[in-house]
């Protein structure tokens, strides 16, 4: 069977499977109402002519001699399962419940990446012209776009076997193989060096972390086994149709679009909510850069960071540049996310993937099939949520096309409590309705217009342990915590109490502090410090406690205060010197229980 190489978006997608092998992570499912007469022989058929005609469709995965490789079966040699349910006999409030249950353990099924075909389907009849089908796949193999090519083949080929008639389709003039050469001969040709250079220059020293203060610590979004927990869960608020009908009218005023208009607004309430001012967000857009990749089936989707500084401007003067950065990053939006990484790499903070961590969308209504399925109608075509996703925070805004839009929040369960994501969502619209109202307004003084951000719930973190009081090794350690402070906050820090966030600290500085103390107190990434540590101690005083707990008592943390001390009073040539004649272990007689 041939055999191609997977693109940067799948060989990501299929290192991330086998971190959780089965589970539902990457698993897209849409439910498709018909109503009408339906022939399941005709409906059976019409998919197998699909799966000929689409090689992603009778996809496998396996591991070659340089990585994994994608194994294409013959145009006869996979089947797609096709389930069907007769529910008719059951009650109709048993029916209901059924459908979902059944719905519901396809969904959360997973596939094996391995076994040809990563899709299935399931119909059920729910009364004499009532039906629902179920289309289940794997992100590797598919993506929203590839729905519509989908749904009209279906229909085509469905309506032609009705008819007893063979499926008039039109040749396809490429593979999805194609579009994996064409990407490979972009990174390794000389196209990629212009790309590259753009995004080293755009994302140069960008925030390792944007993303609004969870409820809980990112190491509680575990597993009992230690792999992160996907559990998302999606709160959904209308869009006034008034305030819609605004934001399309001000996007067309602006000469922009309404996706510009939408995050220029979730970058004001970043803003608020993270106290940063150099905003990262994360976009998906589509990789179907020819247009004979139009009319394939396949897994196209590739992220395009959007970054956007708030600056001393208008709401509307933040839309326009907004617009300008979202062109600029579309004109550059072929190089592969990953590639992106690879050549911006940036930082990295612990449990938070790199880049971005909020990703936002701008959802278009599934576009129906405009002729085939004979004698069927079909419904508004709802994409299922399968409970998990791959990121902390995602917001989008769903098109409804004439009839408004949707803002959706999916959070992880892990990381927000249910109130926070509501509360989110309100702060959207209500930072919205704001901004069109008086664009000329400052975007800094729309974000101060809403309420403070909550501060951290604590109840799920471990307490702090009792430190004996020691003055002497005590007062060392808060010195040095104050000089940590003093040199991140831009403030000079001499309070033992004074408050962290009350001094203009923020998630980015907590992380960057966390990082510092870790490294001057040679300190392991788990010993316990972390920019959650912050909030949890927010004054030097109780920091200093936590450090000591650390390092295993007052003693020991008094003697890496002064060295720290001395370290830190000394210029970055002397420092380095220092440190250099420095073996790891030199620093103590004894470990004094320190972690290195």
């Amino acid at each position: 069977m041939p055999s191609h190489p997977l693109s940067l978006a799948q060989r990501s997608l299929w290192h991330l499977e086998r971190l959780g092998p089965g589970g539902p992570v990457h698993t897209l499912a849409w439910r498709i109402p018909l109503r009408g007469k339906l022939d399941e022989r005709a409906l059976r058929e019409s998919f197998a002519v699909a799966v000929a005609r689409h090689e992603p469709l009778r996809t496998r995965f396996a591991e070659g001699d340089s990585g994994p490789v994608a194994v294409v079966a013959g145009e006869d040699a996979v089947e797609l399962p096709l389930v069907v349910d007769d529910l008719r006999p059951l009650p109709a409030a048993k029916r209901t419940a059924e459908k979902a249950r059944r719905c519901a353990a396809d969904i959360t099924a997973g596939f094996a990446l391995d076994r040809a075909p990563l899709a299935r389907a399931r119909l059920l009849h729910l009364g004499d012209d009532r039906h629902e089908l179920l289309i289940v796949v794997h992100h590797i193999v598919f993506d929203g776009v590839s729905l519509d090519v989908l749904l009209d083949e279906l229909g085509r080929a469905y309506s032609a076997r009705v008819h007893g008639e063979d499926p008039r389709l039109e040749v396809l003039d490429a593979r999805y193989a194609d579009a994996v050469a064409a990407e490979r001969e972009l990174l390794t040709g000389p196209g990629r060096a212009t790309l590259a250079a753009f995004w080293r220059e755009r994302l140069s020293a960008v925030p390792p972390v944007v993303l609004p203060p969870p409820d809980r610590d990112p190491a509680s979004a575990r597993e009992p086994g230690g792999e992160r927990s996907w559990a998302n869960r999606i709160f959904t608020l209308p869009l006034p149709g008034p305030v819609v009908a605004a934001v399309r009218e001000f996007a067309r005023r602006e000469r922009t679009t309404p996706y510009a208009v939408y995050l220029a607004v979730l970058t004001v309430l970043l803003h608020r909510l993270t106290g940063l001012a150099d905003i990262v967000v994360g976009t998906p857009v589509s990789a179907r850069h020819r247009g004979a990749f139009e009319r394939l089936v396949g897994y196209f989707v590739n992220i395009v960071v959007m970054r956007t500084e708030v600056g001393d401007r208008s709401f509307a003067q933040l839309v326009r540049t907004v617009r300008e950065s979202v062109f600029d990053a579309l004109d550059h939006q072929r190089l592969p996310f990953e590639a992106v990484v690879d050549e911006v790499r940036p930082p990295r903070t612990s449990g938070y993937g790199p880049l971005f961590q909020v990703l936002f969308a701008m959802v278009a209504p599934i576009r129906l099939p405009g002729d085939g399925f004979t004698n069927l109608d079909i419904g508004p075509v709802e994409q299922v949520d399968n409970g998990r996703s791959p990121f902390a925070l995602t917001v989008s805004v769903l098109d409804r096309a004439q009839d408004g839009a949707d803002l959706e929040l999916s959070y992880a369960v892990s990381l927000y409590d249910d109130t926070t994501a509501e509360r989110m969502a309100s702060q959207f619209v209500e930072l919205l309705s704001a901004a069109l109202s008086t664009p000329d307004t400052a975007a800094g003084e729309l974000a101060a217009a809403l309420p403070a951000p909550a501060p951290l719930a604590t109840p799920d973190l471990p307490a702090a342990p009792v430190i004996p009081a020691a003055p002497d090794g005590g007062a060392a350690v808060i010195r040095a915590v104050q000089a940590v402070w003093t040199a991140h906050l831009h403030t000079e820090v001499t309070d033992p109490d004074a408050d962290f966030l009350a001094l203009g600290g923020h998630s980015l500085a907590a992380a960057r502090i966390a990082v510092d103390l870790r490294e001057l107190f040679g300190l392991a990434n788990d010993a316990g410090i972390t920019e959650f540590t912050l909030f949890r101690a927010p004054t030097p005083r109780l920091l200093a406690a936590q450090l000591t707990a650390a390092l295993g008592g007052w003693t020991a943390a008094a003697e890496e205060a002064e060295f720290v001390l001395g370290l830190l009073g000394m210029t970055d040539e002397q420092a380095e010197k220092q440190l250099s004649g420095l073996a790891p272990e030199s620093r103590h007689e004894d470990d004094g229980g320190a972690t290195r």
